[in-house]
């Protein structure tokens, strides 16, 4: 399932790998979504061990927080699923899958608050920085699953990425700690493209455009595999057969959504380097611009299960990004300005606005760059006083 994701699995494939018939795992599950639900139950048993763990302890929080990464990053978390595709289960039990991870957030948030009322962390906002760790744990196992096809290596790069994500969780990207960044640039502006209505090729340029955004927003709120092109006519306000007017298929609408999402990325890339000199402050945009993409209505689509499935020419281009990162990170380091710490830390720490739509509606009374304050201001300092 993390490999191709959760709703591409097909039953006969791992009956075969596991040298049983079909009607064999019968025996064990109903069907492809009876055993997602399973194995997103066993994965939820699993975190709540671990956060169960360092309640009860008597460590520190910055223990706790190395603890916690180690656990979520260890060998042993390879083998269980990361929750992606949602809207695969049936009612009653996606209900039950998020009331759990929502009190998982809530576990990780009430251990930042305890801190922050002992005087050990700054004001950050506990529930936003809950949500930073979960997504990035999440995410830097995709990755690394994904650039590591080697199990030995992947662990290692996994191991590598706990402490990484550690140091970022607890104090930032900075040298200095008393560094401090507003970011000047509003997504929407870069975003802001203009249509002839009256023009044909334009006017339908633009309604290829409002899909395209539709079904990024809506694959990044419920998982690729969970939409349907009846979803995606539905949010629109159009027929189906409006869609496969402008996308052959479903396939070809998801290739042109990640080739819009890159296509954002690489807007936002350009406009850091082209109004920042200073590398750390070149990271800080582009981590606050992403934040702000994908709080919008219409998101760029994110990286999720299922890489591996994706064309060469999709995954170029999210090579070619991760090394433009890598190398604005490697001249902050020369300059001093950034912690030495793992190039990787570039792509891995992504998956903090990831996972930022599944939760930005609970969060109304913050407007999308106040969000984006607050998450880049983990990403700059840490939540350590």
């Amino acid at each position: 399932m993390n490999r191709v994701g959760p709703g591409a699995v097909r039953l006969g494939v791992i009956a075969s790998s596991l040298n049983i018939s079909r009607n064999s795992l019968y025996y064990y599950v109903k069907d492809r979504r009876d055993l997602v639900q399973k194995c997103y139950l066993r994965t939820c048993d699993f975190i709540d061990d671990i956060l169960a763990s360092e309640a009860r302890s008597s460590d520190g929080f910055e223990t706790k927080i190395r603890n916690m990464f180690r656990a979520l990053m260890s060998e042993n978390a390879c083998k269980f699923v990361i929750i992606s595709d949602m809207a695969l289960l049936e009612a009653s039990a996606r209900k039950l899958v998020a009331n759990r991870l929502d009190h998982q957030i809530s576990k990780i948030a009430s251990l930042i608050s305890d801190a922050q009322g002992e005087g050990t962390l700054r004001d950050v906002d506990p529930t936003i920085a809950a949500h930073m760790i979960m997504g990035m744990t999440e995410w830097a196992r995709t990755w690394n699953a994904w650039t590591s096809p080697d199990l030995s290596l992947q662990q290692r790069r996994n191991e590598m990425s706990a402490i990484a994500l550690s140091e970022i969780v607890l104090r930032g990207i900075a040298a200095s700690p008393e560094e401090s960044f507003v970011c000047k640039l509003k997504f929407d502006d870069l975003n802001r493209s203009s249509y002839n209505l009256f023009d044909r090729a334009d006017a339908n340029t633009q309604r290829r455009q409002i899909l395209i955004g539709a079904a990024s927003r809506l694959f990044n709120e419920r998982g690729i595999e969970s939409v349907s092109g009846d979803d995606i006519a539905a949010e629109v306000g159009v027929t189906k057969g409006a869609i496969y007017h402008h996308f052959r298929d479903k396939h070809a609408l998801v290739l042109a959504c990640y080739e819009r999402a890159f296509d954002l990325y690489q807007l936002i890339n350009d406009a850091a380097s082209a109004t920042q000199d200073d590398p750390l402050r070149k990271m800080l945009t582009v981590f606050h611009l992403n934040c702000q993409a994908q709080a919008v209505e219409t998101p760029p689509l994110v990286m999720q299960p299922g890489l591996q499935s994706l064309p060469e020419i999709t995954l170029v281009r999210a090579r070619k990004l991760a090394v433009q990162m890598r190398s604005i990170h490697a001249d902050g380091v020369a300059t001093g300005s950034l912690r030495h710490s793992d190039p990787a830390l570039v792509e891995i720490t992504a998956g903090a606005f990831f996972r930022l739509l599944k939760w930005r509606d609970r969060r109304p009374e913050l407007s999308d760059e106040r969000i984006a304050d607050e998450m880049t201001s983990v990403f700059l300092r840490g939540m350590m006083a």
